[in-house]
């Protein structure tokens, strides 16, 4: 069984602020430049996410490799044109992936559930994944399953509508999954492949686009009294 605490790993990432001070104040010989380039840093670079931390590390770096002469300081005019290059390359990657931020969902199609790196990634961009608190990859005997601890407080019509859209994508991408379990607090709903398809009445692995997949857990969301039916 693998686990994964999502909200523990991010508690774990090392503060930004502390990266950009040890960087800055390595090997500083001048105090008052220390400060100058370390509050232009977090000015800069604080506000942005850390997923583009690759795209902006090289700029963090050069303030710690910047070039000192006994005479001239800091050439502060570098360190401002590469960090406003890096923020310009990172906010065009940015607007593109806003508009396309679930359209390589299929890209994780026939994985398995002991490929976490494509369970998380495919959880990532479900419904409620900001309240997702932990994955439980059960792996060590058929039928293998995945269980998802959300900590949000919502309906029970929400939980339901959830669950089976959550689980319509991964078991439709995940090819030897057979269940998920979904626990948000005192409340646990478990979908089985088989229970699903059934309700569905069509094979998952026929649907072949993001949008045929979307289109059709939509169309079935929306009769309430059958998505009860299916937890009754």
């Amino acid at each position: 069984m693998f686990m994964l605490g999502v909200k523990e790993w991010r508690k774990q990432t090392p503060p930004f602020e502390d990266l950009v001070l040890f960087l800055v104040k390595k090997d500083s010989r001048d105090d008052s430049a220390e400060k100058d380039v370390y509050d232009l840093c977090l000015k800069l670079l604080i506000p942005l996410e850390r997923t583009y931390m690759i795209l902006l590390f090289p700029t963090i770096v050069y303030c710690y490799f910047v070039d000192y002469s006994r005479k001239g300081g800091m050439q502060v005019r570098k360190i401002i044109k590469l960090m406003f290059f890096s923020i310009t390359v990172m906010l065009l990657l940015n607007g593109c992936n806003s508009n396309s931020a679930n359209e390589d969902l299929f890209q994780f199609k026939n994985s398995f559930v002991g490929d976490n790196s494509a369970v998380v990634n495919i959880t990532n961009q479900l419904h409620s994944s900001e309240h997702l608190d932990e994955i439980e990859l059960k792996t060590k005997e058929k039928p293998y399953g995945i269980t998802l601890n959300y900590d949000m407080e919502k309906s029970q019509q929400e939980y339901k509508d959830t669950a089976i859209y959550n689980a319509t994508y991964i078991l439709a991408l995940v090819q030897n999954a057979d269940w998920i379990t979904f626990q948000f607090g005192n409340q646990e709903y478990k979908v089985t492949k088989e229970n699903l398809q059934s309700w569905y009445g069509t094979d998952l692995s026929e649907l072949t686009t993001e949008e045929e997949l979307e289109s059709f857990i939509q169309e079935q969301l929306e009769d309430e009294s059958k998505v009860n039916q299916f937890f009754s």
